[in-house]
């Protein structure tokens, strides 16, 4: 049988514990993660430079813009391990890190041409590596147009071509995405909804009146519990408090009407039927021509040109005839010439429904 020599054992393992311990001591402080600093014997540190807003990529600045101003850092070196310098040679604009690296300081100058000017900057690190960080200011020329585009889910365009966006009592959202080639965007509101003393009713949210190009406003409209329609002009330009940009006539149903009541003349009685006959002659045309009325009713409601007797819409019927709402209600024909009589109905509904509260009853002469 062996022996086993147990002394020479224990020493060997001593040994072994010693080394392991050896091993581990990497780094200036020994702290035994085995990582160590660039140039310490270990694996290089890992550094970045980012901008807070990758928006801050390409800054826009109008002609006339020259006020200091600042875009944030992201980076876990400090401001000594950083430099930042122009690249392109420009002279009219210059950048500083400053913030404990926090920020980057940007001085523009004025930009007495016409056409656009570009400065564009690097930020890299001081004896670390680490991917540069590269941006752009670009300032408009005296001549440049001011261009500002929107685009927003549910939008049409109406009769005079301009932007609608019609909305029932419920509560509704709408997200506007705004493109300029100007340094901001801002938003101008219209509130036509007021009380008894002319004071603005609040009834939409706006999370943010400015921004920059692909940035967007989001309007959340609360729901109508009233007795009439609610109104909004939304208008977006590249200077604030402008109403010549571009606009969105927001409108908002109250709850559907139970009741619809008309009036042939201003001040008159209400009609006591449910229905009227219309009849124009072949060469009653425009608003000269036109059938007029008004219209009380305690909710929001549909007006629709109908198949006689039916509430089956007519897609054909505003070919030659249409309705105005521009001051009270107006039934508006095109003259005759098809040499044939021609008849359609026009029937008042609560917003979303087909019960009929009020029909016309419509014909034009063909000869």
């Amino acid at each position: 049988m062996k022996r086993t020599n147990l002394f020479g054992c224990m020493i060997a393992a001593a040994a072994m514990l010693m080394s392991m311990a050896a091993c581990q001591e990497t780094g200036p402080e020994g702290d035994g993660t085995g990582n160590g600093n660039e140039g310490d014997g270990g694996e290089s540190a890992s550094y970045s430079i980012a901008l807070s807003d990758p928006l801050d990529a390409e800054i826009i600045l109008n002609s006339e813009d020259t006020e200091t101003f600042k875009i944030g850092l992201k980076t876990d070196l400090t401001e000594d391990q950083l430099s930042i310098s122009e690249t392109t040679g420009a002279d009219w604009c210059s950048a500083t890190i400053t913030d404990n690296a926090d920020s980057i300081r940007i001085i523009p100058g004025a930009n007495p041409s016409e056409e656009d000017i570009t400065a564009e900057f690097k930020v890299e690190g001081v004896g670390v590596e680490v991917t540069p960080l590269t941006f752009k200011v670009t300032r408009r020329g005296t001549n440049t147009e001011p261009v500002v585009e929107i685009s927003a889910d549910g939008i049409t365009v109406d009769e005079y071509g301009g932007r609608v966006y019609k909305i029932p009592a419920a509560q509704n959202t709408l997200t506007v995405t705004v493109t300029t080639n100007m340094a901001r965007w801002y938003l101008t509101e219209m509130n036509q909804v007021f009380d008894e003393n002319y004071n603005p009713i609040e009834w939409y949210t706006v999370d943010k009146t400015s921004g920059r190009s692909g940035e967007t406003a989001t309007i959340v409209f609360s729901e109508n519990t009233g007795t009439t329609d609610r109104m909004v002009n939304l208008t977006f330009d590249y200077e604030p408090d402008s109403y010549m940009g571009q606009s969105i006539m927001v409108t908002q149903s109250a709850a559907p009407a139970t009741y619809a009541k008309v009036t042939l003349d201003y001040g008159s009685s209400y009609l006591e039927e449910t229905s009227y006959e219309v009849n124009f002659g072949k060469d009653d045309t425009g608003m000269m021509g036109s059938f007029d009325f008004d219209l009380d009713k305690d909710g929001s409601v549909d007006i629709k040109f109908v198949k006689p007797g039916t509430v089956e819409v007519d897609e054909t019927a505003t070919d030659w005839i249409t309705i105005s709402s521009m001051y009270g209600y107006s039934i508006v024909p095109t003259a005759n010439t098809t040499g044939a009589d021609r008849a359609v109905d026009m029937i008042i509904t609560p917003t979303g429904s087909d019960e009929v509260l009020f029909r016309f009853i419509i014909t034009q002469a063909g000869a």
